[in-house]
């Protein structure tokens, strides 16, 4: 299978979407006022895509070097991160355990050095980039030695001279999401039927599409826990 039976740039998806609406299609997304807003609903789809799970078109990997005594490391990377996955020392099979930043904050102030074991997303540095921090913090033994970090990559805001960027996530699904979010825009943000079909068939066809590398489990919940700590 070509990349191209799956995916398609900014400007083919947007025509796609323009033809369905009965508008001529564009040259470029800076031709006409329509072709501007769609570009501008595009990334909302496209955002809401990266947020709906872990799509294996974005997943990443990065090293980070530990150094001795240092608990605090930027993950730096050429991309946005949209969270990180796992991290794992050195030669260690298993990974680093999660905390919490309040648990990360606790354990680093027990005394000791080793191989770190747990880690916390930690803020960001001075140009944006996430940190982590570690516990144990290492020592000499582990100084150089490196943190394997799986991540998954937020996509970039698309602008209207990004006619020719290909789309990162399947073509049909990003085409369905835009055509329910101009059909939203086109009727003043009210939900006609016509926009509730096509919004509930991007929906499916987008847990389809995140199923296509993972497995096919049907109807999976999703449970979000509300209120505070007790």
């Amino acid at each position: 299978m070509a990349l191209t039976d799956l995916r398609q740039t900014s400007i083919q998806i947007v025509n796609r979407v323009q033809r369905k609406l009965g508008v001529n299609a564009t040259a470029s997304l800076a031709s006409t006022k329509h072709s501007i807003v769609l570009t501008d609903l595009l990334n909302e789809v496209v955002s809401d895509l990266s947020d709906a799970g872990e799509w294996q078109e974005m997943i990443r990997e990065v090293n980070v070097t530990a150094a001795t005594s240092t608990i605090t490391y930027s993950v730096e990377t050429s991309a946005v991160v949209h969270h990180i996955s796992e991290i794992a020392f050195d030669t260690d099979v298993s990974p680093l355990s999660v905390v919490d930043v309040e648990e990360i904050r606790r354990l680093n102030r027990l005394s000791g050095t080793g191989r770190p074991r747990h880690f916390s997303p930690f803020g960001t540095d001075s140009v944006g980039n996430p940190q982590i921090r570690v516990h144990p913090q290492p020592g000499s033994n582990e100084n150089g030695k490196l943190l394997k970090i799986l991540y998954y990559q937020k996509p970039r805001l698309y602008t209207t001279s990004d006619d020719s960027i290909s789309i990162p996530f399947p073509a049909d699904v990003v085409f369905q999401g835009l055509y329910a979010k101009a059909l939203l825009e086109e009727n003043g943000g009210e939900q006609t039927r016509q926009y509730q079909t096509a919004y509930a068939e991007y929906e499916r066809m987008k847990q389809e599409a995140i199923n296509r590398f993972t497995t096919d489990t049907g109807t999976d919940m999703n449970i979000v826990p509300m209120g505070g700590r007790g």
